[in-house]
């Protein structure tokens, strides 16, 4: 008997597991993927929320450490003028983050299994366990299976948390309702270049319909994204390379010469599903993390430090219930 089992060991995840257990509970962490893995689809923004979630589990020097370089500043460019921005310190963190995914989960996963954390990787997920039935209903356990034995996995705890991302099994499973739901509005395509070096360490350049956001992250590499209205997804689509080289030229024809002066290091990546929503966060038995609980627009790159932050949140309410009895 576990006192949580989390589904997913990302982002909420591994950070919800590592502060459980460093507070003596029982962990189980399940996941589908094997560590260290990339996960395509994300902003890698960590804000300065984030990082001081990071910093109070310890974690923040690890990033730093793994060569990812400070986001101090940020080019502001709206077209007719560019600004430099600043933002103020939180927690003693004075600067952003954007480290590439197997760098960053790889950290959390470490962090969550020293601290005690079970963590059983290449597991899928099928159902939850359920006691009670009509209004008494609860969550009490999973079920699933080893996706490179087929070994079947039944487990029970005090706890089932959905870290599952958007398409959350938990979430689905319990009939967690939406609400505030927005339609989809923006695709990107986005990868990652050699020998295109980034002053401030961030550029947003603005242009009606567009947006051109680049960050510094781990390896010497720059991760350079286009946004664009969805109704030009499949256009878009439809010639990557060419499309995305086209709308430098045309909105930023400065930047459109130095992206062409460097090499693209990794296929491009791109996504015209960014839904936005809340879900109900929790009910018996049962509660939802990151963005099995929210989702928004990447073009606000907050999805990471909601993930911490909203992870420390859960973390504090279970301190809560546990000594309210």
């Amino acid at each position: 008997m576990y006192d949580a089992i989390i589904v997913g060991a990302r982002c909420a995840g591994s950070s919800l597991a590592m502060m459980l257990a460093q507070r003596g509970h029982r962990v189980l962490l399940l996941d589908r993927a094997k560590f260290p893995s990339d996960k395509p689809l994300s902003t890698h923004g960590v804000l300065k929320t984030g990082g001081a979630v990071l910093a109070r589990l310890g974690l923040l020097q690890k990033v730093i450490d793994s060569n990812c370089p400070p986001l101090r500043t940020c080019l502001l460019d709206p077209g007719p003028f560019q600004v430099e921005l600043e933002s103020p310190s939180v927690g003693g963190v004075d600067a952003m983050y954007a480290p590439r995914r197997y760098v960053l989960d790889g950290i959390l996963v470490e962090g969550a299994t020293a601290a005690g954390a079970e963590l059983r990787e290449h597991m899928a997920v099928t159902e939850l366990l359920w006691e009670g039935a009509g209004a008494d209903a609860r969550v009490v356990g999973v079920r699933g299976h080893d996706l490179e034995t087929d070994a079947p996995m039944e487990e029970r705890a005090r706890i089932v948390v959905g870290a599952d991302g958007v398409h959350s099994l938990v979430a689905r499973s319990v009939g967690a309702p939406s609400y505030e739901e927005v339609p989809l509005l923006t695709g990107i395509y986005w990868s990652y270049w050699e020998g295109v070096p980034i002053e401030t360490g961030l550029e947003m350049h603005m242009r009606p319909g567009r947006m051109i956001a680049l960050a510094s992250t781990n390896d010497g590499l720059t991760t350079i994204g286009n946004y664009f209205p969805v109704a030009e997804f499949e256009r878009f689509k439809s010639d990557v390379e060419g499309n995305f080289y086209a709308d430098l030229e045309q909105h930023v024809p400065e930047l459109h010469e130095r992206v062409r002066a460097g090499r693209r290091a990794v296929r491009w990546l791109g996504t015209g599903y960014q839904p936005n929503f809340f879900r109900k966060p929790h009910g018996p038995g049962w509660a939802l993390v990151g963005d099995s609980s929210v989702h928004h627009d990447s073009g606000n790159p907050s999805g990471i430090s909601y993930a911490f932050v909203d992870a420390e949140r859960l973390r504090r309410m279970a301190a809560y219930t546990r000594d309210r009895g």
